[in-house]
């Protein structure tokens, strides 16, 4: 009996040693898997750092024109919002003969002035600033001349007088014409006679701004 009681008490340890052990087995697979998840997490955590952080990096070190002020307009952008550098001007460049391309203005305008009708002409040569100064002290703006302009029957530059100068879009100009006209229904004695004209470069091409005509200068004595 004493034997069979030894063997019964053997086989309760033995039970109780399986299910300890079976309990410490199970506890550290959940450990285990804790642990795992733990990791998982962490490694999802720093991987959405290092993006942010490579998105943040691209955002500061790449293009500047990203930086708005609170108003949403670009502080730190550096690149120009017109295709002309500062202070330049598309109908000011130099011209490569001031004085050839102020004589074929001159004589535009004088030939404009031959025709049987400038009218249409002088319309669109003359600019809406247009004022002239006769010698005789008369005057006009760009309307008033256009009610009655003058009539040229035929002229002659002197070549040798003429002077241009030309300031960005502005050319000025100065010459020496011999001139048959009429202005005002009055036909002029053919004189000499020095004249000025301003003219001005814009989107429609050159203008005529200012003209002045001269008396003829007295011959020496």
């Amino acid at each position: 009996m004493s034997g069979l009681r030894s063997v019964s008490g053997l086989d309760r340890n033995v039970k109780r040693w399986l299910i300890a052990g079976g309990l410490i087995l199970v506890t550290v697979l959940a450990l285990s898997r804790c642990a795992g998840s733990g990791d998982a997490a962490e490694e999802s955590t720093v991987t959405t750092t290092v993006s942010e952080a490579a998105t943040s990096s691209e955002t500061t070190t790449g293009d500047t024109t990203s930086a708005t002020d609170p108003a949403g307009v670009d502080t730190t952008s550096t690149t120009p919002t017109s295709s002309l550098a500062p202070g330049s001007d598309q109908f000011g460049s130099p011209l490569e003969d001031p004085v050839a391309t102020g004589r074929e203005l001159a004589q535009r305008f004088l030939d404009i002035l031959s025709a049987p009708d400038p009218r249409p002409r002088l319309e669109a040569f003359l600019s809406p600033a247009f004022q002239l100064q006769r010698s005789n002290g008369t005057f006009a703006n760009k309307a008033e001349y256009l009610d009655a302009p003058a009539t040229v029957a035929r002229f002659t530059i002197a070549e040798d007088s003429f002077r241009a100068y030309q300031d960005g879009r502005t050319l000025v100009v100065r010459f020496s014409v011999e001139i048959q006209e009429t202005i005002d229904g009055q036909e002029q004695r053919v004189t000499k006679a020095d004249r000025l004209g301003v003219f001005q470069r814009g989107p429609d091409g050159w203008q005529l701004v200012a003209w002045a005509n001269f008396n003829p200068v007295a011959p020496a004595p």
